[in-house]
């Protein structure tokens, strides 16, 4: 299944999503929305996932290498759009 993943920048670090989105599609991801995340000051980065994506989330967590995926809060799904999963960068994804 072709997953669409969002990014959003929770830091200040410009670019950053950028970076993180070209490594979905290194991935084989569709990337979807890539924006700034409302909260920029966000320290370890997260996977989220709409309802019914859990398995995408996981996957895409595990490509990255980002720990345990949580469900999508409205707020983040208003930014990503059609999105099934999300990345928000923090700035653990800035060494």
């Amino acid at each position: 299944a072709n997953v669409t993943v969002a990014v959003l920048n929770g830091t200040t670090v410009p670019g950053l999503a950028a970076t993180i989105g070209d490594q979905i599609v290194g991935q084989g991801f569709q990337l979807g929305t890539v924006t700034n995340n409302f909260d920029q000051e966000r320290a370890e980065s997260v996977v989220l996932y709409a309802p019914g994506a859990e398995r995408e989330g996981a996957d895409v967590g595990r490509r990255l290498d980002i720990s345990q995926p949580e469900r999508i809060d409205a707020e983040s799904q208003a930014l990503a759009g059609d999105a099934t999963v999300v990345v928000v960068a923090g700035a653990d994804q800035n060494q």
